[in-house]
Formats: C-alpha cells, structure tokens, sequence
C-alpha cells in the first residue's frame, strides 16, 4: 500500500510521512482518518422508514409497536442473507389472512 501512495504524486511532506511512518502510524494518522465513501447510500432514513411501516403495519393488526418494531433486525437480515446469496432473488409476502394479534414467524 505505501508503494501505491507513493506512487500518488503526493506532496513533499506527505511523501515523506508515508515513506517514513510505521505501518502503525500510517494506519492511525492517516488511512483510518478517511472518510470512506463507497458510494452506498446511507441507511438511517431507510431503517427508520421500514420501522415506521412495521409499527403502522402492527397497529393495523392490533400488534404492540414495541413488538412491531422488534422484527427490523430480522426482516434486515434476511434482506441481507438474500442479497449475499448468488442466483436469482426474490422476496415474498404472505397475503393469507390470519387473525388479528397473529405474528408468524419463518
């Protein structure tokens, strides 16, 4: 990695600290500094909206928000689990009707 900075055209003085700082010093003062954006979108407004729809969802069904809100976790993971997975990708709902205060778990 130093070789590839290096090879930045950096300036002077950062050429210098990233020739001659400890891998511990270039990590700490310099790489782990970044603020690394990898073009992802952030999450905090998605979760919160999946979170808004599972507690309405909940209230709907006569379920406690608390536990409306509990499945965020789960339903992200698995949303996650399927996105690793190679092949086809496909999400389901289950539209069957089941008693009001039902929570089924898969």
């Amino acid at each position: 990695m130093r070789d590839f900075l290096l090879g930045l055209g950096l300036t002077k003085e950062l050429a210098q600290f990233v020739g001659e700082a400890s891998d511990e010093a270039l990590r700490s003062k310099l790489i782990q500094r970044i603020d690394w954006d990898l073009g992802a979108a952030p999450t905090d407004a998605l979760r919160a909206a999946i979170e808004d729809k599972l507690k309405f969802h909940g209230s709907k069904q006569r379920i406690n928000t608390h536990h409306s809100r509990g499945v965020l976790p789960h339903l992200l993971k698995h949303v996650a689990d399927l996105l690793s997975t190679k092949g086809a990708k496909q999400l389901t709902y289950d539209i069957t009707s089941k008693p009001p205060g039902t929570i089924e778990w898969e």
